[in-house]
């Protein structure tokens, strides 16, 4: 990594996606970074809802923002950018970070046919070098005066192991909490790590999303010991299999290793079934956890409703 970006400790990108290309880099700073070695921020574009988003690389942390900008030109009559902020010097504010990036959209979005600046290099489209420079200076600027604020900023760090039996919609749930887009409806074969703020916390969870299927549970054991909290997904919709959902929450959640961790039940799918709750906490044997903190929230991973609720108090038991 170059010198000069460790000295840095922070960095500011503008990413476009370029309808042929995909995503890329238009403007970094401090300026004499190597695109190279940040391509893969601008493919976070690939990877997220429009809006704003934080994602960590390892040591890495940013704060994302993707909007769109009006375009007579484009398909869809907007261009699709992203404006992030990241660090290696201890962790953001992403409160702070949102509302600083927000005003440079804002301020981006008062320049008059700023869409052209994206076609300078074009053929097919006549391109205004000076709308490239206009949001060049913006860019700049913003980056000048960044507050120490973003900075001032430290994670609460925990893990936690998410699991169910397959097809409960787990890998849903979770980019659904971290604003991704959906991936397929293909079960996952192997158990999935990452890292993950929680929204509007300060609660930075390392994830472990384990495959459903029952070949893929012998992977769940050597998993269980340091957690500090488990998440529980079942489809409402799959009542056929309640019996057996039933017995994974019991088996994982009352090891001696797991049986004093909050435990969060997602009761999901709610958008293909209104739950009977009732039913449910008698099916699944909730009462039966022990003295624990735990809740189920009705929930839905492909409108959004509960998530964030759910994660919210969570994150509220895992700090404390």
């Amino acid at each position: 990594m170059d010198k000069n970006w460790l000295e840095a400790m922070r960095a500011l990108i503008l990413s476009y996606f370029d309808p042929i290309f995909g995503p890329r880099i238009i403007l970094m700073a401090p300026t004499d970074l190597n695109k190279d070695d940040f391509n893969q921020i601008a493919q976070l574009m690939d990877l997220y809802k429009e809006g704003f988003f934080y994602h960590e690389f390892s040591s890495t942390k940013t704060a994302n923002l993707s909007f769109q900008v009006p375009s007579d030109y484009a398909r869809g009559n907007y261009e699709l950018l992203m404006i992030t902020l990241l660090t290696r010097d201890g962790e953001l504010n992403p409160i702070t970070a949102k509302e600083y990036l927000s005003k440079f959209v804002e301020q981006l979005l008062q320049i008059k046919n700023a869409y052209k600046a994206f076609y300078v290099d074009s053929s097919k489209h006549p391109g205004d070098p000076k709308k490239f420079e206009e949001i060049k200076e913006l860019f700049f600027a913003m980056f000048q005066s960044i507050p120490a604020e973003i900075h001032m900023f430290k994670t609460r760090q925990a893990k936690i192991f998410v699991f169910g039996i397959t097809k409960a919609g787990k890998t849903t749930v979770l980019d659904a909490l971290q604003k991704r887009a959906f991936k397929d409806n293909k079960p996952n074969a192997f158990v999935d790590v990452f890292r993950i703020l929680i929204p509007n916390t300060n609660v930075s969870v390392m994830v472990y999303d384990a495959p459903g299927q029952i070949k893929f549970r012998q992977m769940w054991a050597p998993l269980l010991t340091g957690q500090n909290g488990l998440v529980f997904v079942v489809d409402v919709a799959d009542q056929d299999h309640f019996a057996e959902a039933k017995i994974v929450l019991h088996e994982i959640a009352t090891k001696p290793e797991t049986r004093k961790l909050p435990v969060l039940i997602l009761f999901n799918k709610k958008d293909l079934k209104k739950p009977k709750v009732a039913a449910l906490v008698k099916e699944l044997r909730i009462d039966e956890l022990g003295d624990r903190p735990k809740k189920y929230f009705e929930t839905s991973a492909i409108t959004g409703e509960g998530i964030f609720e759910a994660f919210s108090w969570f994150a509220k038991e895992l700090a404390s």
